[in-house]
């Protein structure tokens, strides 16, 4: 079926279960949920992103290496012909029995031909890295877990969630771990209102340290290291430095267009970063992605926007046609509605202060 709509890139939550109880967590991860994919479910899942064609997968958590069977979820979606990539907080690679076997599993799969990428969470230095994971010496632990890998071999990604915690800290971070370590890159990404993170409201970036951010982002992606620098789609959106953020504009969110999210009981939703339940589309183990994909109804709230749904300073902006808002997850969070992005560098130095509400929009949130 041709369609300008093509799943290209998936997030997928092996499992809830985690080691850590991170403050800034939207899922809440730690419990697997009552009810989790098999094996035999997920290898099917991984039939059916085959089926469809997509091109990359991340696997996520949760912890994912807390799944035994993730070497054969990697395995049977490389074999399908993705690239796939393997997210992870550090703290399981950073003990030597485990390491052990990681090490073993991770020979294994490169003697099938099978390569992945590994992306390690680092969110600041010690005292905000530990704040946020909940866990004092987890900053430590993450180290090791990147010598480990670095030492492996394997190719290493980093993450960072900014807060007030560590928005300061983020060049001598960036400078600090480039003199020991080699990750060829690292996404920066905003904390959403959703989960744990909502008992810390005074953590939230205001409109000065948002653009602090932006500035930062892009002139740590100017430096041209080996380590390139990504925003993830929560920050910039036309500003001057846009051009310095991405290598191609911003194209207004993806989910249910060019992306997938799938939770670890096989329910399809447009993002992951979309918590709530009501973005669920329906399950991988009761209806096949491609019916899922190419129903009429489903992802109706990017597949049908238009402009007239846009709110805030969002509204009659010159780039909302093709902005679209922004982060749909950023803008639920913090309202519990779609088309009203609390941030944007574009606005916030050309649109004033205030929010201009727009005709009929007074009564919104």
């Amino acid at each position: 079926m041709i369609s300008y709509f093509f799943p290209e890139y998936a997030v997928w939550e092996t499992t809830l279960a985690c080691n850590l109880n991170c403050r800034h967590c939207g899922s809440t991860a730690g419990a697997a949920r009552s009810r989790e994919l098999s094996s035999q479910e997920a290898l099917g899942i991984c039939d059916q992103l085959i089926d469809v064609g997509l091109l990359r997968v991340i696997l996520s958590g949760g912890e994912t290496l807390f799944r035994k069977d993730w070497p054969e979820l990697v395995g049977a979606l490389a074999h399908g012909g993705m690239q796939v990539g393997l997210i992870t907080n550090g703290v399981a690679l950073s003990e030597s029995g485990f390491q052990q076997r990681y090490r073993r599993r991770w020979l294994e799969l490169q003697a099938e031909g099978v390569s992945f990428s590994l992306g390690i969470s680092l969110d600041g230095l010690a005292d905000a890295h530990d704040w946020m994971r909940s866990r004092a010496g987890c900053f430590q632990e993450v180290l090791r877990a990147m010598a480990f890998v670095q030492d492996l071999g394997q190719p290493l990604s980093l993450l960072t969630t900014v807060t007030r915690k560590n928005l300061a800290q983020l060049p001598e971070l960036y400078d600090s771990v480039l003199e020991q370590y080699t990750p060829y890159a690292w996404q920066f990404q905003t904390a959403n209102n959703y989960g744990r993170m909502k008992e810390f409201p005074d953590m939230f970036l205001n409109r000065e340290e948002y653009l602090y951010l932006v500035e930062t982002m892009a002139e740590l992606r100017s430096r041209r290291d080996a380590c390139m620098v990504f925003p993830a789609d929560c920050i910039g959106y036309y500003s001057r430095e846009e051009a310095r953020l991405r290598d191609e504009p911003w194209k207004g969110c993806q989910a249910g267009i060019r992306v997938i999210g799938i939770q670890s009981n096989g329910n399809l939703k447009g993002c992951l970063s979309l918590i709530d339940d009501c973005f669920v589309e329906g399950n991988l183990l009761q209806r096949h992605l491609k019916d899922l994909w190419y129903d009429e109804r489903a992802f109706a709230y990017n597949r049908g926007f238009t402009v007239a749904d846009l709110e805030g300073f969002c509204y009659d902006c010159p780039h909302g046609r093709v902005c679209r808002a922004g982060c749909r997850g950023v803008s639920h969070s913090f309202y519990g509605r779609m088309y009203k992005a609390p941030y944007c560098a574009y606005a916030f130095r050309n649109r004033g202060v205030a929010e201009p509400a727009g005709p009929d929009k007074q009564a919104k949130p």
